[in-house]
Order: C-alpha cells, then sequence, then structure tokens
C-alpha cells in the first residue's frame, strides 16, 4: 500500500520537532527576541508550561512568518554572493539586571559583509 503524502503532516512534524528542540537547548536564563515581542505572561506561562510553546508553533500566522522567511532567504543567498552575505547568523548579548545575568538570543536573517 502506497502512504498518503501529506504536507499538513510534514509541517507538523518540523513544527514539533523544532520547538522541542528549542525547548531542549533553552536554559532559564535566555530570552530569545521573539519573547520580548510578546507578552510577559505567555513567556511566564511558557516556561511553565511547555506544550503552550510547541502549541503557538503551529499560530498561522507564525506558520505563514516562517514559509515567507525561507522563502526570502532562499532570494537573498541566489542574490548573494556566499563571500559577501552570512544568513541566519547567530547573536546573543548579555544584559545584567538586579544581580542576575540574562542572554538575549537572535538571529540575524542576512549579514552582508
Amino acid at each position: 500500500m502506497i502512504k498518503e503524502f501529506s504536507i499538513v503532516d510534514l509541517l507538523y512534524s518540523w513544527k514539533v520537532g523544532e520547538a522541542k528542540k528549542k525547548l531542549e537547548e533553552k536554559l532559564d536564563n535566555e530570552i530569545f527576541v521573539t519573547d520580548l515581542i510578546y507578552c510577559p505572561l505567555k513567556y511566564k506561562y511558557q516556561k511553565v508550561y511547555k506544550e503552550l510553546a510547541i502549541g503557538s508553533a503551529f499560530n498561522p500566522i507564525t506558520l505563514y512568518g516562517e514559509v515567507i522567511h525561507q522563502g526570502l532567504e532562499k532570494i537573498l543567498s541566489t542574490l548573494f554572493n556566499i563571500s559577501d552575505a552570512n544568513i541566519e547568523v547567530e547573536y546573543e548579548k548579555n544584559i545584567l539586571i538586579d544581580n542576575n545575568t540574562y542572554v538575549i538570543k537572535g538571529r540575524i536573517d542576512v549579514l552582508i559583509n
């Protein structure tokens, strides 16, 4: 029997895998740049209830943004020489607040040399 091809299943598996990996790697003192634009309670509850972070990965706006991001990244990588641009550059900055060090982490989509 031939297994049916499902884009929805592929996207679901991909997003669940990414969300779980992100949660496993994230330290308590790390804050992602995207966390800064959300309600502070959402960030707090996602730290306590990890399932919420996985669920938010399926928000239609999030999925749409991810697809646009991937496409734009591909287009930009073909427009610029590999030597002229770096794609998905990770960046972090340590911030001291009330004697606690927090790491703000983010990714720069394209960094042109």
